[in-house]
């Protein structure tokens, strides 16, 4: 599971560029999430404070192990298995990348590239692989 020199680069860029607005990009992500996927809502809590730390620290934990991400297997598979047991399919993984997306494009405008755009999609996708298997891998011994 590994990114490009270049993917690594557009990632960290992006990222360092966006972090001042980071509580607001989280914040839009979610709004945007369970206005395209109201049926989601429920799986998360009405205070969504924390989980938007928890979200804006996992991103960051991938921006920074960008260049080296199965260095965070683990931590990945773990959150997986979190995940499984808040009820996430694997097909929501998708949902929750395509939202990312576009919620980052919307803040990063003219900077966001179609090749900005892939290495973001890169990273999410196998992030979203390894938390899935990780997943599995409890459903499989349960």
């Amino acid at each position: 599971m590994s990114l490009t020199t270049a993917q690594v680069n557009f990632i960290q860029t992006t990222f360092a560029a966006l972090a001042p607005q980071a509580d607001e990009l989280f914040i839009r992500f979610y709004e945007r999430m369970f206005s395209n996927h109201p049926e989601l809502r429920s799986m998360f809590p009405d205070d969504m404070d924390e989980q938007r730390k928890h979200l804006a620290a996992s991103v960051a934990l991938v921006v920074k192990n960008a260049g080296r991400l199965d260095n965070i297997v683990p931590a990945l598979q773990e959150m997986g298995v979190r995940h499984a047991g808040y009820g996430v399919k694997p097909e929501q993984y998708g949902v929750v990348a395509d939202n990312m997306l576009g919620t980052l494009s919307e803040f990063a405008g003219e900077a966001w590239t179609d090749e900005v755009e892939m290495s973001w999609a890169a990273a999410l996708n196998a992030v979203a692989l390894v938390m899935i298997a990780g997943a599995q891998g409890v459903r499989k011994a349960a």
